[in-house]
């Protein structure tokens, strides 16, 4: 690995996000960008990102913010990285997004030490100094990863924000019923399928139900939502860019959420989770962490249908041996800790 800085140095990342892109790339770079400023480090978020919300995550941090117009592959993308890196020449970098491919990647690593998050080894070629795979599938495409680079694999690494490294919070104490629902379909949901699964939330029949939604940042939906929740059966409430998840997932006696980062948070606080995935690089994380018994598999969100879905949130709702097991088996699999565990690799 390259000679990279220690203490009150400088980390560069590369992230993007929008409502139709989805905010989970930016959210775990703003979990390895805490952990690195808590140990008295700099960061530069480079980033085309647009939305406001999203960006004063970052500010209320410290970052320092530079914009860009045009992502990769317009060349005016890695100009605005090289011109930022001149500046922070022992800079470790950050890229995360799959857009960006292995020149991007060769570009920058050249002369900096580069850390590549990667999801599904959907590239042909990898050219970094440290690859991080978080998924449960990780080990499964590590074969396509440069063996010269250091690998970081699995959940133990997964990024997850300074509010879930507390490993005092507890999901609430599951009743033989379940009475309260999360619904978090990511922080942009750009195929609204919060609106599915409040429509099947309808057809579950637990009376007093209550059901808490979290639309993120980048949501630009709620307004079509509004005659759902008007007429529901059940108790609902909508928050906007809730600041205090760990809050409403402890609240919470089941979640139904969207199989990207929200995946290992709720693992973490040790939520029993129906998961639905909302974008193609989803599926295979959603069907194995499935497998392996950390949650409910309810398909693709193209593929949901209100009446099936009703039934999978309800057998899970009546079933208080599974949802103890299931949060049992998340709280061993996520600590809370792989911002640390990854922050340890890079200060090196």
């Amino acid at each position: 690995m390259k000679d990279c800085p220690g203490s009150g140095e400088w980390l560069v990342i590369r992230a993007d996000g929008s409502p139709s892109m989805g905010t989970g790339h930016l959210m775990r770079c703003l979990a390895l960008a805490q952990e690195w400023k808590d140990r008295g480090g700099n960061i530069v978020l480079v980033t085309a990102c647009k939305v406001p919300a999203l960006l004063e995550r970052f500010t209320r941090e410290g970052v320092h913010i530079v914009h860009l117009q045009d992502t990769y592959p317009d060349p005016s993308d890695l100009h605005v990285m090289r011109r930022v890196l001149k500046e922070y020449p022992r800079a470790r970098v950050v890229i995360d997004g799959y857009h960006f491919d292995a020149q991007y990647h060769l570009s920058l690593a050249e002369d900096h030490c580069v850390l590549v998050i990667d999801d599904n080894g959907h590239l042909p070629e990898y050219r970094a100094d440290i690859i991080l795979n978080q998924n449960m599938h990780a080990t499964s495409v590590a074969r396509r990863y440069p063996s010269s680079s250091t690998l970081l694999l699995g959940p133990s690494y997964a990024l997850l924000r300074r509010e879930f490294r507390n490993r005092d919070a507890h999901p609430a104490t599951q009743p033989e019923t379940a009475q309260r629902i999360l619904v978090l379909m990511g922080g942009s949901d750009p195929s609204n399928v919060s609106r599915e699964v409040l429509g099947a939330l309808d057809k579950v029949t637990v009376p007093g139900l209550q059901v808490a939604v979290l639309l993120g940042a980048a949501n630009q939906h709620q307004a079509q939502l509004e005659p759902l929740l008007r007429n529901s059966a059940c108790d609902v409430t909508v928050e906007r860019d809730a600041h205090d998840v760990v809050s409403w997932m402890t609240w919470s006696h089941v979640a139904v959420a969207g199989a990207g980062t929200v995946t290992w948070e709720l693992c973490c606080v040790g939520v029993p989770a129906i998961l639905i995935s909302t974008a193609d690089n989803q599926r295979l994380s959603a069907r194995t962490v499935a497998a392996a018994g950390l949650a409910i598999w309810a398909g693709d969100a193209k593929d949901i249908v209100r009446d099936r879905l009703a039934q999978i949130i309800s057998e899970l709702v009546h079933d208080r041996t599974q949802r103890i097991e299931l949060a049992a088996r998340c709280r061993r699999a996520v600590d809370g800790r792989g911002a640390q565990r990854v922050v340890d690799v890079l200060w090196k």
